[in-house]
């Protein structure tokens, strides 16, 4: 990560232990710099501003990702799936 060029986002999201879907898209959220309270209990506009985010180059780095269930890994795949998603995910 550290040899990106310096204008290339780095976004960090921390995943907790056991969390559903509302906690992950708090957590993407939070690391994309949205407002995190007024999107995270209405799946369709937070899906949607999650996807118009990461439609800017960067790259999302999710910490503790192992604990990430088949259908949280699933909604990220969605979310990568959408045209114009320019965002990078090790």
């Amino acid at each position: 990560m550290h040899l990106l060029p310096g204008r290339v986002p780095v976004w960090r999201a921390k995943v907790g232990v056991g969390p559903g879907l509302p906690q992950l898209r708090v957590s993407l959220c939070e690391a994309l710099g949205l407002p995190a309270g007024a999107l995270t209990h209405r799946a369709g506009p937070a899906s949607q501003a999650l996807m118009w985010a990461l439609a800017e180059p960067g790259v999302l780095f999710l910490d503790d990702a192992q604990r990430l269930t088949p259908l949280l890994l699933d909604y990220l795949r969605q979310l990568w799936d959408v045209p114009g998603c320019a965002a990078a995910r090790p």
